[in-house]
């Protein structure tokens, strides 16, 4: 079990985005048993999704937001099972709909998944992203995690 809130540079740890790459701020709870994670994001002008144009983070970033909070959640389980945390990918995005235009500076976005179906490494998210209460985002995302097989496939790694 890991207590939470966890903040950079400890959240590093459980996902495999690095550097400004780990668009997430803080993780603030999460259930392996319940597949569920929630995090949030401190909006602010050196997001490097901030647009200095129209003065906000567009609200399209939450489904990236949403794909990282399934990275934390399988980077979570991945460590307490004294793994490293795998690569993922998103295979498709259904029913994303914004209420907003974008996330302004100065608030802090709260991001919602919960895991609605896996078999193996295939998995369904559902996710929102809100704040103060107030969805902004929401979506399906349609997962997989890179297992070895695939890992060599996308390389070209001879099977062994």
């Amino acid at each position: 079990m890991i207590n939470t809130p966890v903040t950079k540079p400890e959240l590093f740890k459980y996902s495999p985005h690095k550097n400004l790459m780990l668009l997430i701020d803080r993780l603030e709870d999460y259930s392996l048993e319940h597949a569920f994670l929630k995090s949030s994001v401190d909006v602010t002008e050196q997001s490097i999704f901030f647009d200095a144009e129209s003065g906000i983070i567009p609200c399209w970033i939450a489904f990236e937001y949403m794909a990282q909070n399934i990275a934390l959640l399988s980077g979570i389980s991945s460590i307490l099972k004294a793994q490293r945390p795998k690569i993922g990918f998103i295979m498709a995005i259904r029913d994303f709909i914004t209420y907003q235009k974008g996330f302004a500076p100065g608030s802090r976005v709260t991001i919602l998944v919960k895991q609605v179906f896996r078999d193996g490494d295939v998995a369904v998210f559902e996710g929102k992203a809100s704040i103060s209460k107030k969805e902004f985002a929401a979506g399906t995302l349609s997962t997989i995690s890179a297992n070895d097989t695939l890992i060599k496939k996308m390389t070209g790694a001879q099977n062994e």
